[in-house]
């Protein structure tokens, strides 16, 4: 049977002479804190001024499918292994290492309407 947690004390609310008493000692409420979303630092993939945007790429689930393919390494933790491996790929030579990926992706066929970066082509109709 599950252990039952015992319910916690309900928070005291200040009444409104106590919270005009607390703004009269200058004890206003703090900023409200936000949450953002932080990508990975670029510069881990070193000073490559190609104009790739590999820190992009390596959340793209068909270009972790390359990095599969290529390393032979698990799916399951790709996170935790994918940007060791490009850097090395991008250290031996990093023009060679994405010319690999943009043919492995035509050769798929798979993503006609998308670009090596996941975005959608979009055709003009005449």
């Amino acid at each position: 049977m599950a252990e039952q947690v015992p319910d916690k004390p309900k928070r005291k609310r200040r009444t409104k002479a106590e919270m005009e008493a607390a703004r009269a000692a200058g004890m206003e409420k703090p900023p409200t804190q936000g949450v953002g979303v932080i990508g990975i630092n670029d510069s881990a993939f070193g000073a490559d001024t190609s104009g790739v945007r590999w820190e992009a790429l390596i959340h793209i689930p068909k270009f972790q499918a390359f990095c599969i393919e290529k390393s032979k390494l698990s799916y399951e933790n790709v996170m935790d292994w994918i940007i060791d491996f490009c850097v090395a790929e991008l250290n031996k030579d990093a023009s060679r290492f994405f010319e690999e990926y943009k043919k492995w992706h035509d050769a798929k066929g798979y993503w006609k309407n998308e670009t090596i970066y996941g975005e959608l082509i979009v055709n003009a109709i005449s």
